[in-house]
This record gives structure tokens, C-alpha cells and sequence, in this order.
């Protein structure tokens, strides 16, 4: 199994603890965020950047969006994969991510784009 950080922000408590335990039983060590601010600050104070974030669109305090432009902003942060999680009706994966996952995903389809990024992300 991959030895590599997970940021799942995701502001539904449930969707979050179930995501984060899927990956954790796949060997991923994941940081859970409630808000892209509390995404942002742990990327900011870490000295372990992960290599996938999973950032729902619609959250509190800072959205999504604006946490997606946080992160391609930042020097540090700006080669992170990126995959939207949402439930809001888009056809395509928006700009400045690696991809996309509409709300309900299936489990099989979050571990295959997480294992594919993460290998990415160790080469």
C-alpha cells in the first residue's frame, strides 16, 4: 500500500468519516478538514504535504472553489491532485483539477482515482 497523506475537506461530518475510513483500511494516512479553511491552514502548517486532496465544492466559511484557488496559488501546494467531490450538477471536471467524483461516487471509482493520483504523485 501506498505510504502517502490524504486531505479529505468535506463539510458533511458522515461523508467524511466514511471516506476517510475507506482510505484508511487502503494504508492512506488522512487528514479530515470541515471547511477549505481548515484545509488551508493545514496545508499551510504542515510539513507534510499529501499527495491527494479531496475537496468538496460546497462547504462553509471557504468554499471550494475559493480553496482550489488557495491551493494553485500556493508555491507549495500548486502540483497537489486535486479531486472534486460534489453533489451540484456539473458535466465536466472543473479547471485546476486532476478529477472529478459527483456525489453519490461509488466506493470502487474513490479508491481507483485516489491509487492513480497517489502512485502519480510518489514517481
Amino acid at each position: 500500500m501506498p505510504d502517502t497523506t490524504v486531505l479529505v475537506a468535506e463539510d458533511d461530518g458522515d461523508i467524511r468519516d466514511a471516506i476517510a475510513e475507506i482510505l484508511t483500511s487502503d494504508g492512506y494516512d488522512v487528514v479530515s478538514a470541515a471547511n477549505g479553511r481548515e484545509a488551508m491552514d493545514y496545508l499551510q502548517g504542515t510539513s507534510r504535504i499529501p499527495a491527494v486532496i479531496l475537496l468538496d465544492l460546497m462547504m462553509p466559511v471557504v468554499d471550494g472553489w475559493e480553496c482550489l484557488h488557495m491551493i494553485r496559488s500556493s508555491a507549495r501546494c500548486s502540483t497537489v491532485a486535486v479531486v472534486v467531490t460534489t453533489a451540484i450538477g456539473r458535466e465536466r471536471r472543473p479547471a485546476g483539477v486532476e478529477a472529478f467524483l459527483r456525489k453519490p461516487f461509488v466506493t470502487d471509482e474513490l479508491r481507483v482515482v485516489v491509487r492513480r493520483l497517489s502512485e502519480r504523485a510518489a514517481v
